[in-house]
């Protein structure tokens, strides 16, 4: 008991008060009441201290098995709780692209035009398209799509949104303009260069929205320049929000910057 409680000094001083009880106060031969032989009380003394070191390594051993056995519990509960998160994500990743879905297939996303007027003709120069969604729960737009880059569908939702948009050139007079929001990767996806090759870009203003980081700008230049070089503009939104700082506008070097609110 006092090697598990004390360790090793207390084991010495427990062995040797044994082997003064075992020897010379108490008797060993109870018979005959005659102390026992010197030789055999140190041997009872050094048995009881072997007795207490084993108990001090037993109990080592114990302890280390036990801390074992708590890290082992601790890394399968870890594992438990990763498990459980993954399950609430896949959970979560299938109920929104169910919700996703009908805005996908293309009937639960609708586009309204926002008129931009030259205020020193008075007329309307250009129109910004502007997706909206009507599947439950009512949320913004920005909603929407940040949950479809959440499961994967970012590109194909934004792409779908040019196409709903960019349909409407058709629709309104020539000398009218046709804005709309893009994020630098579905910029420089297949499915966009898909898309913008259908279209007449010298009526195409695309705007870089300020939500997503750029990661290659020499690459989006690259796209860029293409596309300006066919004609297109370029805009850049928000300009003070999110992450179009001054360096994003100088980089990328627009035809228009729409300022934040915040700094109007």
């Amino acid at each position: 008991l006092a090697a598990l409680r004390f360790r090793h000094l207390a084991t010495l001083a427990v062995a040797v008060a044994a082997g003064l009880l075992a020897g010379p106060i108490i008797p060993v031969d109870l018979s005959s009441g005659g102390a026992p032989h010197l030789s055999e009380w140190l041997s009872r003394c050094i048995l009881f201290v072997l007795l207490g070191q084993l108990a001090v390594l037993l109990f080592r051993a114990q302890r280390a098995m036990s801390s074992a056995l708590q890290s082992t519990q601790r890394i399968a509960s870890q594992m438990q709780e990763l498990a459980r998160e993954a399950e609430v994500q896949a959970l979560r990743k299938s109920e929104l692209t169910a919700r996703l879905d009908p805005a996908i297939r293309g009937t639960g996303m609708r586009m309204l035009f926002q008129p931009i007027v030259d205020l020193r003709a008075g007329t309307v120069s250009g129109l910004e398209a502007l997706a909206r969604f009507d599947i439950p729960p009512p949320q913004p737009p920005d909603t929407w799509f940040a949950h479809a880059w959440e499961v994967g569908l970012g590109p194909e939702m934004e792409v779908l949104a040019l196409r709903h948009g960019l349909s409407a050139l058709s629709r309104v007079p020539e000398s009218v303009y046709l804005s709309a929001n893009v994020s630098p990767r579905t910029l420089m996806s297949l499915a966009f260069e898909a898309l913008i090759d259908e279209l007449p870009l010298d009526r195409v203003v695309l705007e870089v929205t300020e939500h997503s980081k750029v990661e290659d700008y020499p690459s989006l230049r690259e796209v860029l320049a293409d596309l300006r070089g066919r004609g297109m503009r370029l805009a850049v939104d928000d300009v003070g929000a999110g992450f179009s700082t001054l360096r994003h506008v100088l980089t990328l070097f627009p035809d228009i910057i729409k300022l934040d609110v915040a700094l109007v």
